[in-house]
C-alpha cells in the first residue's frame, strides 16, 4: 500500500481535508496554489500542522518547511520529494554572451483606450493622438480651497495623455484581498494585469512559470500614489508600505507568478524601461534568467511633477510633442504601461515560440558632466548608439529606422539628430537616409514607460514592414540639417525600404539625469512552416475562469473578438490557443462546434448561462486532480469511436501511430476496425482494440490540454 510519504496526490488530499476540518475552509474555496496564510493558516496553525505531518510521515517536519513551501501543491511536492530543491541547478545554462534575444510576447495599456499591441498598431496607423486635458477628478485632492493653491493649479499645464481608468483592478484574479488592494499603487496593479496579458500574447500559461528562473525588470520612477496614500497618518496600516514602494512593482509580479529569477524595479527616469530591457537581455545571456519579463509603467496621479517640469520650461504649451518640427515647444506627459516577454532566440526556436522580433544588441551609458544635470550630452548619445551596434555585431548603416527619444524640445531634438547623423548617417547615400520617428507624438512622453512603448512600436513596424507616420511634423526644425545628417522623419505611413538585409531598427531612450539606453532590433527569422493538419469536423473550445462570472466574461470577450479583430483567424488555431496556451482556472466550460458561426453562438450561450447544443458548463471539478479511468473487456460496442476517428485529427493521428504494431503483432488493422464500425469479436481482438482506442482517447484529451493526475 502506498504511504503518504511517497504519494504526492494522497498527501495533497490529506492537506485539503486537514484544512477543511481544522481551519474551517470550505472544500470549494481551497485553491491548491493559493498561499496557506490566505487560506487562514497562521503561524500557530503552522506549528500544529507541522506536528500532525511529522506523525503522519514518521519524520520530523519543521514549521519552517511549511513557510518555505507555502501552498498545498508546493508543500506536498516538497514533503514527498525533499531532495528535489537541492538537486535543482543553481542557475540556468550559460548562453553565449552575444546570443540574440527573441521578443515573443507584448502587452500594453495606453491612453486612447488602447489595450494590447494590435490596438496600438491600429492607433498608430490611423495617425491618432491620445492627448487631452487632465481629468477633473485627478487633481481635486490637491485643491485645499486657498487662493495660492488655486493659482498654482491654474498655472500648471493641463495637457497630458491619460488612461480612462486607473482605479479599476481585478483583485480577485490576483488573489489579493480588497483591503490590501485599496492600498496598492495603481502602477503595481497595472503591471500585474499587463504582464499577464503579455504572457497570454506569448502563449505561456502563467502556472508553467512557477519556480522558474524567470526574471522581472520593470522601469518605474515616480510613485505619486505613495504621497497620496500617506497624507492621513490615521489611515496608515500594514499594507501601506508594500502598497506604495517602487521595488514592489516588480516584486509583486514575481510573488504572484512564483518566479525565482532576478526581480527589480529600475529607476533611471525617462530611460527606465529601456534600461530594464538591456538588463533583461544581459540576464538571459549570462544564464541568470531563462525567461524575462521587461516593462515600464507611469501614472500621472498628482500635479507635482508636471508643475516641476513647467518651472523648468520643458512642457509644451501647444499640447503636443512636435518632435523634430519647427513648432517644437516641449513635451506632453503621458501615462500607461508596456511589457515584453523575452527569451534567448535558440530557446524560442527550440520551443516553437512565435518570434515577433529579435533584440540583436543593446547598450547603456551616462552623460557625465554635461552642460547641466538635465542637459543632454551629444557625445554620450552617439557613444551609446555605437556601443549598441557593436553589441549587435552590425554596422550602423545596416539599421534602417530609429524610434527616437524625440521629446519635441528646442534643445533636445537638434542634439539627438546630430548624434543620429554622426553614427547612423555615415556611409548612407542621400537616396537612402536613416528614417526616424517618435511615438511620443501619439501618446506623449510616458517617462519610465517611454522606452518600452517605443520598443513595442518598433517591433510591430519591423514585423509588419510598415512604419507609421510621425504626428505633428509639418515644418522641419531649421536647426537640424536633415540632408547633411542623412536623416529623414517619417511624415507619412511608409513601407519598409527594400535593403537586401533583414529589417532593423534602433530604439533610443534618454533619462533626464543622463542615463542613456539604445536597443537594436531585427526582423524575426522566417519560422519553419507548420505541418498541414486536417481541419477537424468538430472543434472544442475550453474556457476557464476563477468563477462562473469570470468564465462568462472570457466567453463574451472571445466571441466579440472572433466577430471582430479575429475574424480571419482559423477556428482550430483559436481552440489550440485556448486549450494549450492559457492558464486553466477552477471553473470551466466547453463549446463543441462544427463551424465558426456555431462556435460564436455557443460562446455567447455559455456566457449567458443558457443551454445550447455542444455547450457544457460552467462547472467546477468535483475534487482535486483529474483521474483517467480505463475500461476492460465488456465495454465495447459496434461503431465505437467511428465519429472520433473521422472528426478528430488528434485521435486519428494516435491511431495511425499504433497501426503498424497492430498489423505486425496482431495481424489486423486498428484503423480498419474503428473506421468500419463493425462488431469486434474474440477476447484477444476485443482487448487489443480497447487498449488502442483508449490510448487514442488519451492523446485526444491531451490535445485539449487535459492531463491526468491519476490513472
Amino acid at each position: 500500500m502506498t504511504s503518504f510519504a511517497d504519494d504526492e496526490a494522497q498527501l495533497r488530499n490529506w492537506l485539503i481535508y486537514y484544512l477543511v476540518t481544522n481551519v474551517g475552509c470550505s472544500p470549494d474555496q481551497i485553491d491548491p496554489d493559493l498561499p496557506l496564510n490566505e487560506l487562514g493558516v497562521g503561524s500557530r496553525d503552522a506549528v500544529v500542522l507541522a506536528g500532525e505531518l511529522s506523525e503522519l510521515l514518521r519524520r520530523q517536519v519543521s514549521p519552517v518547511e511549511i513557510w518555505q513551501t507555502p501552498t498545498i501543491n508546493s508543500l506536498a511536492d516538497a514533503l514527498v520529494n525533499p531532495d528535489a530543491e537541492a538537486l535543482r541547478p543553481a542557475s540556468g545554462a550559460v548562453a553565449a554572451l552575444n546570443e540574440p534575444i527573441a521578443v515573443i510576447g507584448l502587452g500594453c495599456r495606453l491612453p486612447g483606450d488602447v489595450n494590447g499591441p494590435g490596438e496600438m498598431w491600429d492607433f498608430l496607423i490611423e495617425r491618432r493622438s491620445a492627448v487631452s486635458t487632465v481629468p477633473e477628478e485627478r487633481w481635486q485632492a490637491f485643491d485645499d480651497g486657498s487662493p495660492e493653491t488655486a493659482a498654482a493649479l491654474a498655472g500648471t499645464t493641463r495637457w497630458g495623455s491619460f488612461l480612462s481608468d486607473v482605479a479599476g483592478f481585478d483583485a480577485e484574479f490576483f488573489g489579493i484581498a480588497p483591503r490590501e488592494a485599496d492600498r496598492i499603487d495603481p502602477q503595481q496593479r497595472l503591471v500585474l494585469e499587463v504582464a499577464v496579458e503579455a504572457l497570454e500574447h506569448a502563449g505561456i500559461p502563467a502556472e508553467s512559470l512557477q519556480r522558474s528562473l524567470t526574471g522581472v525588470f520593470v522601469g518605474a520612477c515616480v510613485s505619486e500614489y505613495g504621497y497620496l496614500a500617506s497624507r492621513d497618518l490615521g489611515q496608515i496600516d500594514g499594507w501601506t508600505g508594500t502598497g506604495g514602494a517602487l521595488s514592489i512593482i516588480a516584486n509583486r509580479l514575481s510573488y504572484f507568478l512564483d518566479l525565482r529569477g532576478p526581480s527589480l524595479a529600475v529607476d533611471t527616469a525617462c530611460s527606465s524601461s529601456l534600461v530594464a530591457v538591456h538588463m533583461a537581455c544581459q540576464s538571459l545571456r549570462t544564464g541568470q534568467s531563462e525567461l524575462a519579463i521587461a516593462g515600464g509603467v507611469n501614472l500621472l496621479l498628482a500635479p507635482t511633477v508636471t508643475r516641476s517640469f513647467d518651472a523648468a520650461g520643458a512642457m509644451s504649451k501647444s499640447g503636443a510633442c512636435h518632435a523634430f518640427d519647427a513648432a517644437a515647444d516641449g513635451f506632453v506627459r503621458g501615462e500607461g504601461c508596456g511589457v515584453a516577454i523575452l527569451k534567448r532566440l535558440s530557446d524560442a526556436v527550440r520551443d516553437g515560440d512565435r518570434v515577433l522580433a529579435v533584440v540583436r544588441g543593446s547598450a547603456i551609458n551616462q552623460d557625465g558632466r554635461s552642460n547641466g544635470l538635465m542637459a543632454p550630452n551629444p557625445a554620450a548619445q552617439a557613444a551609446v548608439l555605437r556601443a549598441a551596434c557593436a553589441d549587435a555585431g552590425i554596422e550602423p548603416s545596416q539599421v534602417d529606422y530609429v524610434e527616437t527619444h524625440g521629446t519635441g524640445t528646442l534643445l533636445g531634438d537638434p542634439i539627438e539628430a546630430r548624434a543620429l547623423g554622426a553614427v547612423y548617417g555615415r556611409g548612407r547615400s542621400p537616396q537612402a537616409p536613416l528614417l526616424a520617428g517618435a511615438v511620443k507624438t501619439n501618446f506623449g512622453h510616458l517617462e519610465a514607460a517611454a522606452g518600452m512603448v517605443g520598443l513595442i512600436k518598433a517591433t510591430l513596424a519591423v514585423q509588419s514592414g510598415e512604419i507609421p507616420a510621425n504626428q505633428h511634423f509639418d515644418t522641419p526644425n531649421p536647426h537640424i540639417p536633415f540632408d547633411e545628417l542623412r536623416l529623414k522623419v517619417v511624415a507619412e505611413p511608409t513601407k519598409w525600404p527594400d535593403t537586401g538585409h533583414p529589417r532593423r531598427a534602433g530604439v533610443s531612450s534618454f533619462g533626464f539625469g543622463g542615463t542613456n539606453a539604445h536597443v537594436v532590433i531585427e526582423q524575426a527569422p522566417e519560422p519553419e512552416p507548420p505541418p498541414l493538419a486536417p481541419t477537424p469536423a468538430v472543434t472544442t473550445l475550453v474556457l476557464t475562469g476563477k468563477s462562473p462570472e469570470r468564465m462568462g466574461e472570457l466567453a463574451t470577450t472571445v466571441a466579440d473578438w472572433m466577430d471582430g479583430a479575429g475574424a480571419a483567424v482559423p477556428l482550430a488555431d483559436i481552440a489550440h490557443t485556448l486549450n494549450h496556451h492559457r492558464t486553466h482556472h477552477p471553473t470551466f466550460g466547453t463549446v463543441c462546434a462544427a463551424d465558426r458561426e456555431q462556435a460564436v453562438a455557443g460562446l455567447r450561450a455559455l456566457a449567458a448561462g443558457q443551454p445550447a447544443t455542444g455547450v457544457v458548463g460552467p462547472q467546477r471539478p468535483g475534487g482535486p486532480g483529474t483521474v483517467f479511468v480505463y475500461s476492460g473487456q465488456g465495454s465495447q460496442w459496434a461503431g465505437m469511436a467511428r465519429l472520433l476517428f473521422a472528426d478528430e485529427p488528434a485521435f486519428a493521428a494516435a491511431v495511425a501511430e499504433l497501426e503498424r504494431d497492430f498489423v505486425d503483432e496482431l495481424g489486423f488493422s486498428l484503423r480498419g476496425v474503428l473506421a468500419g464500425g463493425e462488431p469486434v469479436e474474440g477476447s484477444v481482438r476485443v482487448q487489443s482494440v480497447l487498449v488502442g482506442l483508449q490510448l487514442a482517447l488519451t492523446a485526444l484529451w491531451r490535445s485539449y490540454g487535459v492531463e491526468p493526475d491519476a490513472v
